[in-house]
């Protein structure tokens, strides 16, 4: 929704349309036209729901006659996929990450698999893909060929983190204050984290650790954190509405997932916000961090690698600056939504065949 809100400042005019209710939608700035929020819930499985679904998106098209369709995450790209067709209407897929399914064995990933292909065979979408990563894995499952694909990395608004940018790191008072975030979910690896602290801990560091997220595993996190010995130095903030705020506040952002992240958003956050990132080098990570330079790629599940990267960051704190001074430019040259908007755009007017929108800002509703 950011980003189409974004490009309502090149002219685009946008309708966004959920196809699920009001209840699963976050609340964000208003735009020029409220969402429609169609409340019939998706069940790939169920043909009716599906097809109910299909028809409310089809309804959507010839009320509002776009351009383009632009569908975010498989089911609805199924239910795109099958609205616009015999329409005229292109169709534009923004894959976002590495689900399993797409290489699982069995009788329902199969079959998920072959309707997707059927479909994107007779629709021919043009694919966005926020990483490299993820463009090669769902390329490989589908059997898409890699000029189907065109890699947008995941941007943010960079004013959004200039606060944060040249401060005063808690480092500099003694004590190494480090920063996670995201839901406590089994895949995104924070039992790591926690056992990387607990071998900082032992070796005499004085650390602490500040979550942002929440999740069905977080009594299990506490109960670990007690078990650590490190729970009086974790602390679990919940959700957390000011992420800036939270960057701001630690000396170094850990991302420790255990399987593929296509391209966290909270990555670019943290190099916008000046804060060096040590991540599990995996999915889109690499092509977000430099390693060395704006922070650290680890091996997935390996407290000590991770505790060995924070004690290293502890024994030079001038290297939290330099990493994050590093952070901070790369995030401002590759990952500005603007930048994100520019070439999203620029897809747009291919499909169309009206030429690009480059810096001048050409505008998707110019003829």
């Amino acid at each position: 929704m950011d980003m189409t809100r974004l490009m309502e400042a090149y002219g685009v005019e946008s309708q966004i349309c959920v196809i699920s209710d009001r209840d699963d939608f976050p609340d964000k700035p208003p735009m020029a036209h409220d969402p429609v929020f169609l409340n019939r819930p998706i069940a790939i499985g169920s043909i009716g729901k599906t097809w109910s679904a299909m028809r409310g998106v089809r309804h959507e098209i010839a009320r509002f006659k776009p351009d383009i369709v632009h569908t975010h995450l498989w089911p609805a790209d199924v239910i795109g996929a099958l609205a616009v067709m015999g329409t005229g209407v292109k169709h534009v897929s923004h894959q976002h990450g590495t689900s399993p399914w797409f290489h699982q064995s069995g009788l329902k990933p199969e079959l998920r698999r072959r309707v997707t292909r059927a479909l994107f065979a007779m629709t021919r979408p043009r694919f966005i893909a926020v990483s490299k990563a993820v463009a090669e894995y769902i390329g490989a499952a589908l059997a898409l060929a890699d000029s189907r694909f065109v890699v947008v990395h995941n941007g943010t608004e960079m004013s959004r983190f200039t606060n944060g940018v040249n401060r005063m790191r808690p480092c500099t008072a003694g004590r190494l204050v480090v920063g996670a975030a995201g839901r406590f979910a089994e895949e995104k690896g924070f039992d790591t984290l926690f056992r990387a602290v607990a071998l900082l801990r032992g070796k005499g560091v004085d650390v602490e650790l500040r979550l942002a997220g929440d999740g069905a595993l977080r009594p299990e996190y506490e109960v670990l954190s007690t078990d650590l010995r490190i729970r009086d130095r974790v602390h679990f903030a919940g959700l957390v509405a000011d992420m800036p705020a939270f960057f701001s506040s630690v000396d170094v952002f850990v991302l420790p997932a255990r399987s593929s992240e296509g391209f966290p958003v909270v990555i670019v956050e943290s190099l916008a916000s000046g804060t060096p990132v040590i991540a599990t080098d995996i999915g889109g990570a690499r092509e977000a961090i430099f390693d060395g330079e704006s922070g650290f790629l680890v091996p997935a599940e390996d407290p000590a690698v991770i505790a060995d990267r924070l004690l290293q960051i502890t024994n030079d704190p001038g290297q939290i600056a330099r990493m994050g001074a590093a952070a901070r430019r790369l995030a401002e040259e590759q990952f500005d939504s603007a930048r994100q908007v520019d070439r999203v755009i620029d897809i747009y007017l291919q499909l169309l065949n009206r030429g690009t929108a480059g810096a001048s800002g050409s505008r998707l509703d110019d003829e």
